[in-house]
C-alpha cells in the first residue's frame, strides 16, 4: 500500500480486504474475455471458443498474482468467480456457435461445464507441470483436447 501511496483506511474503505481487491481485479479479465468474444463476429466463421489463447495470455501476463493466489486463502472464492465468468463466456460461445439442438443427447449444460472443467485442467497442469511453456502452446493443447469432445457433442 506504501508504494501505491494508499492508507490502510483507504484501501480497506475501497475494497474491503483483500479478496475484494482480487474480485475487483477480476473485472479487466471479463473485458479482455468480453472484447475477444466481441471482435470475432465480424469474421465469416469465428473459431469456437476463441477467446482461450486471450485466457492463457492474460493468466500467463499475471502469472505471479494466479500462483499467489492458489496458496492463499482466498484461492476458492476467487477461483469460483473466474470459473463463473469463463462458464459465461464458453455458454455465450456455444450458443453463437450452434443453436439448442433439441435432438442432442448431450446437455449443453453439460458441454459447457465440460469445457469449463478441461480450460481449468489444462491450466493447473500448466502451473504444475509445464510453467515454461507459451501461452500458445498451452493454448493449442487445450484446443486439441477439446475441440474434438466440442465436434462429438454437436456443440460445433
Amino acid at each position: 500500500m506504501a508504494h501505491a501511496n494508499v492508507g490502510r483506511s483507504t484501501f480497506y474503505a475501497h475494497h474491503g480486504g483483500k479478496e475484494g481487491l482480487l474480485l475487483h481485479g477480476l473485472h479487466h479479465l471479463q473485458e479482455v474475455l468480453l472484447h475477444q468474444q466481441s471482435a470475432a463476429p465480424g469474421e465469416p466463421n469465428p473459431p469456437v471458443l476463441g477467446f482461450s489463447r486471450v485466457f492463457f495470455e492474460h493468466v500467463h501476463e499475471y502469472r505471479e498474482v494466479f500462483q499467489a493466489l492458489r496458496a492463499d486463502t482466498c484461492e476458492p472464492v476467487v477461483t469460483r468467480k473466474i470459473k463463473r465468468l469463463v462458464t459465461e463466456v464458453i455458454r455465450h460461445e456455444l450458443r453463437r456457435a450452434q443453436a439448442e439442438d433439441h435432438s442432442n443427447e448431450i446437455p449443453r449444460d453439460a458441454v459447457v461445464q465440460f469445457t469449463t472443467d478441461a480450460l481449468f485442467s489444462v491450466l493447473i497442469w500448466w502451473f504444475e507441470c509445464s510453467p515454461k511453456l507459451s501461452p500458445a502452446k498451452v493454448d493449442a493443447i487445450f484446443r486439441r483436447l477439446t475441440l474434438p469432445a466440442l465436434a462429438a457433442s454437436g456443440a460445433r
